[in-house]
């Protein structure tokens, strides 16, 4: 279980435990006595603040792809802003421009060995820190690939999205 589900899990329980109050409460006004309308309404609040929270969850829960996508083309777009600065500041370096894949073949972005290492290129001067996919765990792959069109237009893409195919950005 991730933390989103355990949240759920809480929610769930505690909706449980609610209604064994109410069965336990409406055993006990049965041998007892009457449930006071305080009472009656404090445990439809506490269930109500339950099952609220468990829609909110479940809707945050459904949103999830699309925030995690809208990431990746922010990320994508302060990639190729970043590089394309690089580049005018730095005349078009031919060498980074040469190491770079033709497209439709592309490299991921990072610093493993076969990737493109724009990762010491561009922090500190052009961004404060290379965005990462949001599943990827360090810079070492960030899960985002680049390469060259034939126009000579440079072309970051995000294959890993969730609700769209793959998700890019031509500078």
């Amino acid at each position: 279980m991730n933390v989103d589900n355990n949240e759920i899990f809480a929610v769930l329980m505690i909706f449980i435990i609610t209604l064994g109050i109410i069965f336990f409460l409406n055993v006990t006004v049965r041998y007892l006595g009457r449930i006071t309308r305080f009472e009656m309404v404090i445990i439809i609040i506490i269930m109500g603040f339950s099952f609220g929270y468990l829609v909110s969850l479940i809707s945050y829960q459904q949103s999830l792809p699309s925030i995690r996508d809208l990431k990746r083309q922010t990320d994508l777009q302060l990639i190729a802003d970043s590089l394309d600065s690089y580049l005018k500041t730095n005349s078009y370096s031919e060498k980074l421009i040469n190491s770079m894949p033709r497209c439709p073949e592309t490299e991921y972005i990072g610093t493993d060995l076969g990737a493109i290492n724009l990762v010491d290129i561009l922090e500190d001067e052009y961004m404060s820190e290379m965005p990462i996919d949001p599943f990827a765990r360090s810079t070492k792959n960030t899960y985002y690939t680049i390469c060259i069109n034939d126009s000579l237009r440079i072309e970051v893409t995000a294959p890993k999205s969730e609700e769209s195919d793959v998700i890019s950005v031509i500078k």
